[in-house]
């Protein structure tokens, strides 16, 4: 569940890296990556897939 959304980033691709472990049993189709930008922590999520 999602709370907020403060913005929109343009990320290289190069910053993202696969989803750890820690995320799994949770339904890993919708997650693209995760994100490491500054002090914080970032999921990407594949939008196309949650609302189809």
């Amino acid at each position: 569940m999602i709370d907020g959304a403060s913005g929109v980033m343009d990320i290289s691709s190069d910053l993202v890296s696969p989803s750890p472990t820690l995320l799994n049993g949770l339904n890993q189709e919708y997650i693209k990556g995760i994100v490491k930008l500054d002090q914080r922590l970032l999921m990407l999520l594949q939008l196309a897939d949650i609302f189809t």
